[in-house]
């Protein structure tokens, strides 16, 4: 717009120069005294001559065309400027297209890779809980040949430490227990206290066939139930006809404490088992003292003192009152010299309480079969009757009551059942008696082979140990399978003074 600045001025002040000659003309017609347009008229002449007036079209005429010019001139500048500024927009633009593009087609690139990273992300997730999964298999599995590489190190050591095991006895003895009976004792004050760790030691006296065994097994079972597991049961059950030893006994002990602290006891041991050597008395309390140390309380239930020497169990009592922590509950006969010896801190008495006999009676009842469940099934008075006349013979024992429900199971008619109630001897020599009576004369000489084997065994005698020592005859060199006696034979001829357990071992009453 610079061009066009000169000649606007030459138009302006053209402009100028004619305003102020018609201001001059208004003026001059101002003064005049006479207010008539008409004259005024008159008088008035045109202030710019002919050629003066031409001089200043001319002059405007050429204005407009410089300015027409210039603005021309201008505009074209101005629209070059513009293209040139839109070319360069153009250009940015593009290159600003091109820069878009290119990001949107890395931003497609980054979408792929990160699907890509996604999928290999998920695989490798997968893959890591597949890992974690195997892993933990492994680990299970591991820890499971771990768990049986040392259970069979400790059945090993257990085999090697204590070949002697009390938990047959135990468990035969508390398959006799009738549910609900012996809670008179187990609920008795002195018991709870005993449990309780107010004293030391518990002595259970009791007369024969009263049921010392069974309630000594539901001690052990109660125990087992209700301890927590900083706490231990350990059990023994004496039988006359084996022969024992101190060492042997506190090798079983121990044996049991090891169920409950394998790890430290094994280690323990291993002195021993390096060199193939038995542990000492010594060692092996040693041992138990420092293991007790670890519970808070070992209970030691031991049943029928009076069935072996006082050389043995004196000196293995003597061994463990030197032990912190062990409460200690024994039965046995009532002998003055056990009670002198034991030192007891309190006595409860075990007998053949009414009511649990009573419990028993109706429990073999129940779970009769045969000829008798037949003969009670038809006549319900007669359940009844068998459990008073039972209890009312039995004396107080609860094996003269499983006698007499032994001897009443032969019964083939009412009569018969009637007339062996009313015949019930009410002591356990005269039962022994007709019981051995009923054994048939052709029996006989087998059933008291038998009654030797079992009586003079010097461990506990399963059934197929009977079979094969029955079947060895004079003059033999091998066994001879056809020579086995059948199972059901050798107890029936037994009349029920040898009873099975566990399907293997066998006792006499």
């Amino acid at each position: 717009m610079a061009g066009i600045e000169k000649p606007l001025r030459e138009c302006e002040k053209a402009l100028r120069d004619t305003v102020a000659q018609l201001e001059r003309l208004v003026l001059d017609m101002s003064a005049s005294k006479s207010f008539s347009f008409a004259e005024n008229m008159k008088d008035v002449r045109w202030p710019f001559r002919q050629e003066e007036v031409r001089m200043v079209l001319g002059q405007i005429e050429r204005l407009k065309s410089l300015v027409s010019l210039a603005f021309q001139t201008s505009l074209i500048e101005f629209v070059e400027k513009a293209h040139d500024e839109l070319m360069a927009v153009g250009l940015n633009v593009a290159r600003i297209g091109s820069a878009v593009s290119a990001i949107e087609a890395d931003q497609r690139a980054y979408m792929v890779k990160t699907e890509s990273f996604h999928v290999d992300l998920q695989a490798l997730g997968w893959t890591l809980r597949d890992s974690a999964n195997s892993i933990t298999k492994i680990e299970h599995a591991v820890a499971t040949i771990d768990r049986n590489q040392q259970g069979r190190a400790l059945q090993a050591v257990l085999k090697w430490l204590a070949p002697l095991d009390f938990s047959g006895k135990h468990s035969a003895a508390f398959e006799k227990h009738a549910p609900g009976t012996g809670e008179w004792f187990l609920g008795h004050p002195k018991f709870l206290a005993w449990q309780q760790g107010e004293y030391q030691v518990l002595w259970c006296p009791g007369g024969p066939g009263v049921g010392k065994s069974v309630m000594a097994s539901a001690v052990v079972h109660r125990l087992q139930e209700r301890i927590s597991d900083d706490m231990a049961v350990l059990y023994i059950y004496f039988d006359y006809t084996i022969k024992y030893t101190v060492t042997q006994l506190l090798e079983v002990l121990l044996s049991q404490l090891m169920r409950r602290r394998e790890v430290s006891i094994m280690e323990s041991l291993q002195s021993c088992i390096a060199s193939n050597r038995r542990p000492t008395i010594d060692e092996l309390i040693d041992i138990l003292k420092v293991e007790a140390e670890t519970f808070i309380r070992v209970f030691v239930v031991i049943d029928a003192l009076d069935e072996i020497e006082i050389q043995i169990w004196a000196p293995l009592l003597g061994r463990l009152h030197t032990l912190s922590r062990i409460s200690l509950l024994a039965t046995s006969r009532d002998t003055g010299e056990i009670a002198f010896e034991l030192r007891p801190d309190q006595r409860l008495d075990v007998m053949a309480d009414k009511g649990d006999i009573q419990k028993y009676i109706r429990e073999r009842l129940s779970n009769s079969t045969g000829t008798l469940k037949r003969l009670l099934d038809a006549n319900a008075l007669l359940h009844e009757e068998v459990v008073a006349r039972v209890t009312e013979n039995a004396a107080g024992m609860f094996l003269l009551t499983q006698l007499h429900m032994n001897s009443l199971e032969k019964s083939a008619r009412i009569t018969d059942l009637r007339r062996a109630l009313a015949e019930l001897p009410g002591d356990l020599k005269t039962t022994y008696d007709e019981t051995i009576g009923r054994i048939g004369d052709e029996d006989k000489p087998l059933a008291y082979h038998i009654f030797s084997w079992l009586m003079h065994a010097a461990r506990p005698m399963t059934i197929h140990d009977l079979q094969y020592a029955l079947a060895v005859e004079e003059g033999m060199t091998a066994i001879d399978a056809d020579n086995l006696y059948d199972e059901g034979y050798l107890m029936s001829i037994c009349v029920g003074l040898v009873v099975l357990h566990d399907s293997e071992t066998i006792n006499i009453h």
